[in-house]
């Protein structure tokens, strides 16, 4: 069995390479991601060439963006070297980043990593059933940064992804807890999660950055289904909105 997992990449505008052509700006990124086994075999490939052409006027806005893409993939147990080469082409500079992955035998129930949400998207055309990002009628897209401003109106929220034993018919639950700086800020119930046609079961979890005061926060996602119990954190700064 294969382990349905997603690849994401970020770049600050701000790191790369911004030229003007005539009455436009230019931005162009490739990316090539190698996904690599113990024995050094390349099993995976994920590439993305990205070029921007954007007015003059929004100068302003560009330079506070983030190029992004996420892209599916399949992966068996075992122990992975990833190695992913950004290359600007407006400059000419490159950088290669390697990290490894492991993917653990599946247990009869799983549950993704929690991450934070950077936007939720329409899905246009056909939905992807093998996309883990492709929930609740739209395409997530993470947050991979994980200093958040405190905008008006802002919000964090997070996204995970449970995956029950296809022969469950017990109720899957989740419930979401939030400490910061080492202490309780909230903790919710647990309630029912819905499980999809794909037989994961996914929650989008919301709150307005107004109601936290700024620090270090944890956010803990438990799912819990037919006795088992997963559970999974990630972190995020808060800081005053200047």
């Amino acid at each position: 069995t294969q382990d349905q997992m997603a690849f994401g990449f970020q770049a600050p505008t701000t790191d790369l390479t911004i030229r003007k052509y005539h009455h436009a700006l230019r931005l162009h990124v490739s990316v090539t991601t190698l996904i690599k086994n113990a024995q050094g075999k390349i099993v995976r490939k994920i590439s993305r060439d990205m070029p921007y052409n954007e007015p003059l006027a929004n100068k302003a806005a560009l330079k506070k963006e983030l190029v992004s893409f996420t892209s599916p993939f399949f992966l068996a147990p075992g122990h992975y070297t990833v190695e992913t080469a950004m290359v600007d082409n407006e400059s000419g500079k490159a950088s290669v980043h390697r990290w490894a992955l492991d993917v653990p035998p599946a247990d009869g129930f799983a549950m993704s990593d929690v991450s934070l949400v950077r936007r939720v998207d329409p899905i246009h055309g056909q939905a992807n059933p093998t996309d883990p990002l492709e929930a609740h009628g739209g395409k997530v897209t993470p947050q991979l940064f994980d200093e958040l401003p405190k905008a008006p109106g802002a919000k964090v929220t997070l996204y995970a992804v449970a995956y029950p034993q296809s022969s469950a018919h017990a109720p899957v639950m989740a419930s979401v807890q939030l400490d910061r700086d080492g202490k309780p800020v909230m903790k919710s119930p647990f309630s029912p999660v819905p499980v999809n046609a794909q037989g994961s079961a996914s929650i989008l979890a919301s709150l307005p950055l107004a109601k936290l005061q700024p620090g270090h926060y944890q956010a803990k996602v438990t799912f819990q289904c037919k006795g088992q119990t997963r559970t999974r954190k990630t972190t995020f700064t808060l800081h005053k909105h200047s």
